[in-house]
């Protein structure tokens, strides 16, 4: 027989429900740099491999195998695609970037459907070339060491440099200060989560940018664009955060305030397209994974954790703040709505053009500009305690305490009846 309900059941769900929402609440224990080690299915890039019926059946054999083999590890996936069979698709509308060249002939396209015609040596020496001339598509001596940065820091600020060597220097000296404002953040504990490095600068010297060629591509940086010096930051699984900044763009402002959304709580209400920024064509080994699972505390390949990650992002949705940050210039504008606790300095002169410009007159920064492979200059790490995680067991442990009270009311009332 059915037991009736009774007057003390609300009791119980009322518990219950106390219960859920304090788990809910303690579920957010990760930050935007967390969210970005994560691949939630991420687009790869392609790389369009064209042959035709003139291309020896050895070398279209070795181009597959060794392309495989290659990008085991890498966010690229290689198709080896005959003239023959060429169809309208998106192998069809790159080939007009290597029409005309001697095949093999490669486009590297990325998930916006931009393409780079890249050489994969094609001609004589071609068996022997290929595995170096693929490697390079995905591997270069600037994403190696942004790799082993990028996941050790809060983030890496990837500096550019343009002909103007007081101008170098001028933005070097704003991205600097933006530093030092992070680190102090993170030693007065005031991040929401604990990231034991500030973010550290990479520069890109001007005789370094062909053999960059592929990175800066990936960033949106016109090969033309050398005047001018340019400025992308870059967190978690080297994704892009907000806008390539240049010119009168690149101030303290907006530099910290695209640094300040790497710390912030991944239920900050950001779209999701913001914390799950387009990474660069990189090789994604098992060294790096291993490190950044020590880094983080967890492991970012786990099922489960990236099932709990898109639970909580699923939740945030197109939030009132999301949409404020469709753009770059959005996300500078409205930075301060969801401070992490990263203050910026309110007296910054470094919005007007004519304030980045260095005279001979004024000393150069502190840290100079590295070549590459880069050596980076940061600040000593500073171990510190997390808040946030403590905050997390100790609402965790409530929750469940609260769980436990109710469901021992609940069978001591049933119990009666």
């Amino acid at each position: 027989m059915t037991r009736p309900v009774t007057h003390r059941s609300p009791i119980w769900l009322m518990l219950l429900a106390i219960s859920a929402g304090v788990l809910d609440v303690a579920a957010c224990r990760f930050n935007v740099r967390d969210v970005g080690f994560v691949d939630l299915g991420s687009q790869p890039y392609r790389l369009f491999c064209y042959v035709d019926a003139k291309t020896d059946a050895a070398e279209v054999t070795l181009l597959r195998d060794v392309s495989l083999a290659v990008y085991l590890d890498c966010n690229i996936q290689a198709e080896v695609i005959s003239l023959k069979y060429l169809n309208n698709g998106a192998a069809k509308a790159q080939f007009d970037l290597v029409k005309g060249r001697p095949l093999p002939a490669a486009v590297l396209v990325d998930g916006t459907g931009r393409g780079l015609a890249v050489n994969i040596g094609a001609g004589a020496g071609f068996q022997e070339k290929i595995w170096d001339s693929l490697e390079a598509v995905s591997e270069s001596a600037g994403r190696s060491a942004l790799l082993e940065q990028v996941v050790n820091r809060y983030g890496v600020l990837l500096l550019v440099e343009g002909k103007d060597a007081a101008r170098n220097q001028a933005v070097r000296a704003i991205a600097d200060s933006a530093i030092e404002l992070v680190a102090k953040a993170i030693n007065e504990k005031s991040l929401e989560k604990e990231i034991e490095n500030p973010p550290s600068v990479m520069v890109v010297k001007a005789e370094d940018r062909q053999q960059e060629r592929i990175l800066l591509w990936s960033l949106g940086i016109s090969e033309t664009s050398v005047n001018e010096p340019q400025l992308a930051i870059l967190y978690g699984r080297a994704r892009q955060i907000g806008s390539v900044l240049s010119g009168d763009k690149i101030t303290k402002s907006a530099v910290s305030a695209i640094l300040n959304t790497i710390g912030l709580s991944c239920e900050c209400g950001l779209d999701r397209s913001w914390m799950q920024g387009h990474m660069i064509p990189s090789k994604w080994e098992d060294s790096t994974q291993s490190l950044a699972a020590k880094t983080l505390g967890f492991d970012p390949e786990s099922p489960a954790i990236k099932m709990e990650m898109s639970q909580i992002l699923s939740k945030s949705g197109q939030s009132r703040k999301a949409k404020e940050f469709g753009n770059g210039a959005a996300l500078l504008a409205g930075y301060s709505e969801i401070a992490a606790n990263v203050t910026t300095d309110q007296t910054d002169q470094s919005a007007s053009p004519d304030k980045i410009a260095l005279t001979n007159s004024v000393a150069p920064p502190v840290a100079t500009p590295l070549p590459l492979p880069p050596t980076v200059t940061v600040s000593a790490p500073v171990t510190i305690h997390s808040r946030g995680r403590f905050l997390w067991v100790v609402v965790t442990g409530v929750g469940i305490f609260v769980g436990l009270i109710g469901a021992f009311i609940f069978f001591r009332t049933a119990g009666k009846h």
